[in-house]
């Protein structure tokens, strides 16, 4: 998705000096706050994204943007199976097709996250680590990361390279 960023300043502390609609890196010539507060919507219209909005604090610099939008991506639409009885339901409930990432990492990547937003309602995402034992021998698991789509009664495994998804 887009992501549109919006300079927002906290009312009880608006400098007369600042434009409503300033340059991300502006900093108060008066030294009377030290950083303005962005707003970022991950969607086209910010106005259909008021669940989808973070505040970032931190550097105003490309990495720090980065990091803060990084850190900020949910991982609610990801699916954690733990064991035998989860991937089975989870296999078995949504008429949608279904992406199950098999990692050995212990925190999702951002790009499984944003895979996940993306493509919210047309795939379900699910996410099994190597603690889950069982769900590893029942889908002969060798190495990982192991990638997988189920569609139906079709299972297609991802043969490509996964080393951004962990």
């Amino acid at each position: 998705m887009p992501v549109q960023a919006q300079s927002v300043y906290s009312k009880s502390h608006r400098c007369s000096h600042i434009r409503k609609n300033s340059h991300l890196t502006h900093t108060c010539p008066n030294k009377c706050h030290s950083h303005q507060n962005v707003l970022f919507y991950y969607s086209k219209q910010a106005s259909q994204a008021s669940s989808l909005c973070c505040s970032a604090v931190g550097p105003r610099t490309a990495k720090g943007i980065a990091d803060a939008l990084t850190a900020a991506l949910p991982s609610t639409h990801i699916s954690k199976l733990k064991d035998a009885p989860s991937y089975s339901n989870f296999t078995t409930t949504s008429s949608v097709p279904k992406v199950v990432l098999f990692t050995d990492k212990p925190k999702t990547s951002a790009l499984y996250k944003s895979l996940s937003l993306r493509f919210k309602g047309r795939l379900a995402f699910a996410e099994v680590t190597n603690k889950a034992s069982d769900v590893i021998e029942q889908q002969a698991v060798e190495k990982f990361p192991k990638l997988i789509v189920l569609d139906g009664d079709k299972t297609q495994e991802y043969s490509g390279s996964c080393h951004r998804l962990q």
